[in-house]
C-alpha cells in the first residue's frame, strides 16, 4: 500500500539560525506530549524526508515522536545561494535551532549517507543533546 505525504504532520518553520525549514514533526498517534522519547533523523544525499516514510510511521506506531528535516537545499527548506549556509557546522546550528524550536532537549539521531556524517559531527559539537547515535551507509 502507497504512503501518502499528506498523512504526516508537515510544519514550515524560521529557525533561530534565519533559515525556514520543511520538516515532518510526528508523534504517537497523535499525541503532542513533548515527553516523549524523539528521534531525529537526517537524510543523505540526494533525497528529502520522504526517504524515511516507512520508518517514521513505524517508530510513530512504536511510541516515539519522530522528526525529519529536510536539510538545507533540499525540499521545502531554503536554498540559500550562499555556499557557507552549506557547512556542517552550519548544517549542524540548524539541526539545534530545530531542536530548540520544538522544545527538545536530547535526542537519538539516526543519519543516512551524508546525514550519518551530520548526525557524527552533531555528536562533536552538541554532545549534551545526543541521547543515542545511528548512522549508517557512510563513506570515507
Amino acid at each position: 500500500m502507497a504512503i501518502n505525504p499528506k498523512d504526516f504532520n508537515h510544519r514550515y518553520e524560521k529557525l533561530s539560525t534565519g533559515h525556514n525549514y520543511h520538516f515532518i514533526d510526528q508523534y504517537p498517534q497523535g499525541d503532542h506530549r513533548l515527553n516523549v522519547p524523539t528521534l531525529l533523523l537526517v537524510h543523505g544525499f540526494p533525497d528529502c524526508w520522504y526517504g524515511w516514510r516507512h520508518q517514521i510511521k513505524a517508530w510513530a506506531i512504536q511510541g516515539w515522536r519522530v522528526v525529519v528535516p529536510d536539510k538545507l537545499g533540499y525540499g521545502g527548506t531554503d536554498q540559500p545561494k550562499d555556499i557557507r549556509g552549506y557547512t556542517t557546522k552550519s548544517l549542524c546550528a540548524d539541526l539545534a535551532a530545530l531542536l530548540d524550536l520544538i522544545g527538545v532537549q536530547r535526542v537519538i539521531l539516526v543519519g543516512h549517507d551524508w546525514g550519518a556524517e551530520t548526525v557524527w559531527r552533531f555528536c562533536l559539537w552538541y554532545p549534551e543533546r545526543v541521547r543515542a547515535v545511528i548512522a549508517y551507509c557512510t563513506f570515507k
